[in-house]
């Protein structure tokens, strides 16, 4: 026989001495081992709630903000271009602004900005053409 193999353990022996086999547990308390009892019926129920709640933890923002997005983009009106023709912009009801120098929609319009852009054009004497901007 080969001797380094003589040393290694056969699958039917031990490599526990005698007096780990036979250790007297007996100063473990009762009480203190059966909190150390895997409890299955816990564990069944336990898991499963865990995953649920991480479900509803990230389900409900999704829909929160993707009813907030559909309300949100509801509220907001459509613009429409304006045309490419003063003639177009006219008969669709926009507004020309002397500011941007471009047609917008009436709800875009800001006309204290424009009558404050007109204001200071006129009170500064600026060589402009002012026929037509009020």
């Amino acid at each position: 026989m080969i001797p380094w193999i003589s040393h290694i353990p056969l699958p039917n022996q031990s490599t526990l001495c005698e007096e780990e086999k036979f250790k007297d547990y007996s100063d473990v308390d009762s009480e203190d081992t059966k909190s150390l009892i895997h409890h299955p019926t816990q564990s069944r129920f336990l898991r499963p709630a865990i995953i649920i709640l991480y479900i509803i933890v990230i389900i409900v923002p999704v829909i929160y903000f993707t009813v907030a997005q559909q309300k949100n983009v509801a509220s907001h009106p459509k613009y429409d271009q304006c045309g490419t023709t003063a003639a177009e912009a006219r008969d669709r009801g926009c507004v020309f602004e002397t500011t941007g120098f471009t047609w917008l929609p009436k709800e875009c319009h800001d006309r204290v900005t424009e009558e404050e852009f007109i204001s200071y054009i006129i009170a500064n004497d600026l060589n402009l053409s002012m026929s037509g901007l009020l």
